[in-house]
């Protein structure tokens, strides 16, 4: 007693790979289906599978007694992408918008400002984080932008003194007062006293920096 096994194929069988595909992690396998005597990959495979690790364009050649069929399919390795749109940012409103820029690479991007392109501009604070999606899934980040109004300058009064007089150091009002001799240089943090031992007008600068 003996058996065999018969396979039919209909006349208008379909012999597929499948679709093009994109992979994104480790080894990729393509398989062919079952039934076929004999298998030919353009690797130089003889099984009706193989297993690939580079992107590019894959076919198989199958032989059975109604004949040979073969089939194409694309294949692409997609790296895995970052997605971080940076530290935290805290500045002054000098008018000049805050711009931040998701990772390049990305097939879509959706802020939660409605924006659709990897990059906005903000002129206001507040907490913003984006979604990106790419074959291989979606990634979010977020950032907490902080403007804070520029502050009002140091206060401070013109002041008159008599000549040969002890005066003494000049007082403004202000958070981390520097004192300047003139409109540019380094500053000092301590308050300058006015000379008086000729007759004229002494200018000093005051500058304040609020944390």
């Amino acid at each position: 007693t003996d058996t065999t096994l018969i396979t039919a194929i209909p006349a208008n069988y379909s012999f597929s790979l499948g679709n093009d595909t994109t992979f994104c992690n480790g080894n990729d396998t393509l398989t062919a289906p079952l039934g076929f005597s004999h298998y030919l990959w353009n690797t130089g495979d003889s099984i009706n599978f193989i297993s690939v690790n580079q992107s590019g364009t894959y076919w198989v050649k199958a032989d059975s007694i109604c004949g040979s069929f073969s089939d194409t399919v694309l294949v692409a390795f997609q790296p895995l992408l970052n997605l971080n749109l940076g530290n935290d940012t805290v500045k002054c409103d000098n008018g000049i918008p805050v711009v931040l820029t998701a990772n390049s690479g990305f097939d879509s991007y959706h802020w939660n400002t409605g924006v659709n392109s990897n990059q906005i501009q903000v002129s206001s604070s507040g907490l913003y984080f984006v979604n990106a999606v790419y074959a291989c899934g979606s990634l979010s980040d977020s950032v907490l932008v902080t403007i804070n109004a520029i502050p009002a300058p140091p206060t401070i009064s013109d002041t008159t003194l008599c000549e040969n007089t002890t005066a003494t150091a000049l007082h403004a009002q202000g958070q981390n007062l520097r004192w300047y001799k003139n409109s540019a240089g380094v500053g000092d943090t301590v308050a300058p006293i006015p000379a008086t031992g000729n007759v004229g007008t002494t200018t000093s600068y005051v500058t304040q920096t609020v944390n």
